[in-house]
């Protein structure tokens, strides 16, 4: 058996690994989600995390414990859009955002009603010009 071969074989090894992984802990938290926040939901803040800029987002968080996240984040002169996925889940109080391959955030959350849930952040890995404090509302999307 060669190097090459060798290098693969682990490789492929630990993909399957972090795969597996990663299932196993979704499998595991998905008893702990709290139905009320599965849907489709919709935010925005303006200077809470980058001075004077406005950032909206469209959050689906699906019942098996997977979410895919939209953002649109408007600067002075360009707008950048990006999409994130991952893992969700809630225990104590708190809701867990995994993102794949990345970082979880951590939020304390109050489900506000139906249609509206308040975050405030606990742990966060994003970048922040701010005083430390986020706090947003997610509104449930109207059905189109």
């Amino acid at each position: 058996m060669n190097k090459f071969t060798l290098v693969l074989g682990i490789i492929v090894s630990l993909t399957i690994i972090s795969c597996s992984t990663s299932k196993q802990l979704s499998q595991r938290q998905i008893n702990e989600l709290d139905k009320a926040l599965v849907g489709v939901w919709i935010g925005s803040e303006i200077g809470q995390q980058l001075k004077d800029i406005k950032r909206e987002w469209e959050m689906v968080r699906n019942e098996d414990g997977t979410f895919i996240l939209f953002f649109k984040t408007y600067y002075p002169t360009y707008t950048y859009e990006h999409e994130e996925t991952g893992y969700w889940w809630t225990k104590n109080g708190r809701f867990y955002e995994h993102h794949t391959g990345y970082h979880t955030d951590v939020y304390q959350y109050q489900v506000l009603n139906e249609n509206e849930v308040m975050f405030t952040a606990i742990k966060l890995k994003s970048y922040s010009e701010s005083d430390g404090t986020y706090i947003f509302i997610d509104k449930r999307k109207a059905k189109e």
